[in-house]
């Protein structure tokens, strides 16, 4: 903030004390005495600490992610951005030397620096499809960025879903521009004002060429969803490592800069859709009542004995992820375990968790949760995941292992299977603040809690946005060696298809019966997955060309006796199988080496179809023809 005014009072009082403008050191061959010029000593300031802060201490190279969260960066920038336009304006693209109590240093104008750009990249490609900032790091729900509309281009977000704030779903411009007119003056924070007038610009989308899946493996920010647009579905994932107390020390008794806006909610996740925040964080009042909502209990994640991961040290780590035109996957671990637990020689908690994140089709997410306990001890375990309700705006209620959420028109279906018994409660309901109604104005939202007591349990969930009347249904054919859901999409809306699902431990092997759901037919299933899910044509569901196949950890799998997949060597497992229209009745024709290969289905020797499997990056992908060879 100090750097920011230092700076534009430097543009703006140039030829403070002198009549020439703004020199530094190395001008007029030296002669000037630059000590007594404070418009240079205040520009120096201004870009020595800018630099020094931004690019050393607040992100790192790899990722530039902001480590205090989106709403301190909004809250850096409201200042920053001023002075980054000043500067532009006062002498454009240049470079000079600036001088602190270390050294001089070369720095460029920060409107041109490409890696400012880069920072405010990261949070629009994390940013809801609404132009929301996901709710973590002692973020505010309902906190925006319009303000970032200074830089132009796809800097410019819309700054609120239409339906959310005029009622309507397609209300004219006139009434949506007097509503944001409405929001922008009448909440509390000043800036929202200025954020109003600052996103006049016309709002454009972002590039082309980024993807939907967005991943920061160093920052710890992933971001899963369907599209760019302000009704897609949409999926954040905390990622974010506990802080380094030897990198990020306190200072004079108070937390570090990373320590500082954290709360207990890595591996925890932000579902939106329909412009709708389904899936909740309970966000953020102020600094001095943060406590009421920065627990464990506060977040979708799964307690281990009542406890969320560990924040003492570095424990949440982004293990792999995956991403093509139908399935998006990412996997992050994290350490669990009470203060007498942890071991401080390898930073590590007393039990792991892994949650498994797969988006189907952009339609809705399977989350695999699995526990790794050395100690194999029987253990409580709570599956929370908060939506709206009571006085948080929408309903909730009540379902078999899960609960339905809907707010607005949107609704979020949710339903857990296990390996092991089930329980469900719905605590009471947590705090959430939700700034549309005024900064610091807390609400409640609704939680279902899933429950077991059991030795490394296994659950996966199925989150099922919607906005129909008719809602998609879920069957659970779980056992105690795997979890089985059949999800059935089969409304037009929804893909017109039918899923299942299945997990397990990694090394099992699930032979499964057929089943009927609905007059629809799964046929028998054979396979060491540890998660698999096919999806069908629901008007052609025994045509391969129609499946759809993800399967993790696998060796073999085989549907109705038909062989879909089977390595060449069995004990070299690929990572991932993603693949459709790969079918075969004969072992002979492998579906896999450590090549290229071309295979072909034996069916109709007068009319084959032809395969090219190949591999990249430890995943097995597949294209076929129909063309002779």
């Amino acid at each position: 903030m100090v750097a920011a005014a230092l700076g534009i009072a430097a543009c703006t009082l140039n030829d403070y004390g002198s009549n020439r403008q703004w020199e530094s050191e190395s001008t007029n061959e030296g002669k000037r005495n630059v000590r007594s010029f404070q418009p240079y000593q205040w520009a120096s300031f201004a870009m020595t600490q800018t630099e020094y802060v931004l690019k050393n201490i607040q992100t790192e190279p790899t990722d530039r992610v902001y480590c205090e969260g989106p709403n301190y960066f909004r809250y850096s920038m409201m200042h920053l951005l001023p002075f980054f336009k000043a500067a532009k304006n006062f002498n454009g693209d240049w470079t000079e030397s600036y001088r602190c109590d270390t050294g001089y240093y070369s720095i460029r104008s920060p409107w041109y620096d490409s890696e400012y750009d880069r920072i405010m990249d990261w949070i629009t490609k994390i940013k809801m499809p609404d132009g929301r900032m996901p709710a973590y790091a002692d973020t505010y729900n309902d906190s925006y960025f319009p303000s970032l509309a200074i830089k132009g281009g796809y800097y410019s977000w819309p700054i609120k879903a239409m339906n959310n704030l005029t009622g309507e779903s397609s209300p004219t411009e006139e009434k949506l521009q007097a509503a944001i007119l409405n929001w922008a003056l009448t909440f509390a924070h000043l800036d929202n004002r200025v954020d109003y007038i600052c996103a006049g610009n016309s709002f454009q989308q972002v590039p082309g060429d980024w993807d939907r899946f967005q991943t920061f493996p160093t920052g710890g920010d992933i971001v899963l969803r369907s599209g760019w647009e302000t009704e897609d579905l949409y999926l954040y994932i905390n990622a974010h490592d506990a802080p380094d107390l030897e990198n990020d020390p306190p200072v004079w008794g108070y937390p570090g800069s990373t320590w500082a806006h954290r709360q207990n909610d890595q591996t925890s996740f932000i579902l939106n859709y329909k412009g709708t925040t389904l899936a909740l964080d309970a966000g953020y009042i102020n600094y001095a009542n943060r406590h009421l909502v920065n627990k464990s209990i506060n977040h979708n994640i799964l307690q281990v004995n009542g406890n969320g991961p560990l924040l003492t040290r570095t424990n949440t780590e982004i293990e792999k992820t995956l991403s093509d035109n139908t399935f998006q996957y990412a996997r992050i671990s994290a350490s669990y375990g009470d203060r007498d637990q942890y071991d401080n020689s390898t930073g590590q908690g007393d039990v792991t968790v892994t949650r498994e994140f797969l988006m189907v089709d952009g339609k809705y997410v399977v989350v695999t949760d699995r526990v790794q306990d050395p100690r194999s001890a029987s253990r409580s375990y709570s599956l929370l995941i908060h939506g709206n309700g009571k006085s948080a705006e929408g309903t909730f209620q009540p379902t078999s292992n899960g609960g339905l959420w809907t707010s607005n028109t949107a609704h979020l279906l949710t339903y857990t299977a296990s390996l092991t018994s089930l329980t469900s409660s719905y605590p009471e309901e947590q705090p959430i603040n939700n700034s549309g109604d005024g900064f610091g104005i807390l609400k409640k939202l609704s939680v279902a809690e899933i429950n077991t007591q059991a030795i490394e349990p296994l659950f996966s969930t199925v989150l099922f946005p919607y906005d129909q009347s008719t809602s998609p249904a879920m069957e659970d054919f779980s056992t105690s060696s795997y979890t089985y859901l059949f999800v059935d999409r089969t409304a037009a809306e929804y893909g017109n298809r039918y899923d299942i699902i299945v997990a397990q431990k990694p090394g099992a092997k699930a032979n499964i019966s057929q089943k009927t759901v609905n007059g629809k037919t799964i046929k028998s299933i054979d396979t060491d997955a540890d998660l698999l899910v096919m999806s069908f044509d629901a008007n052609d569901p025994d045509n391969p060309d129609a499946m759809k196949v993800f399967a993790k950890g696998i060796t073999y799998l085989t549907y109705d006796d038909d062989i879909y997949f089977y390595p060449q060597q069995a004990d070299v497992a690929p990572e991932f199988v993603v693949h459709r229209h790969m079918k075969s009745k004969t072992q002979t024709a492998t579906a896999y080496n450590t090549g290229r290969r071309m295979i072909a289905d034996a069916d109709d020797p007068d009319n084959k179809r032809y395969y090219l499997v190949y591999e990249s990056n430890d995943n097995i992908y597949a294209t076929f023809s129909e063309d002779a060879i």
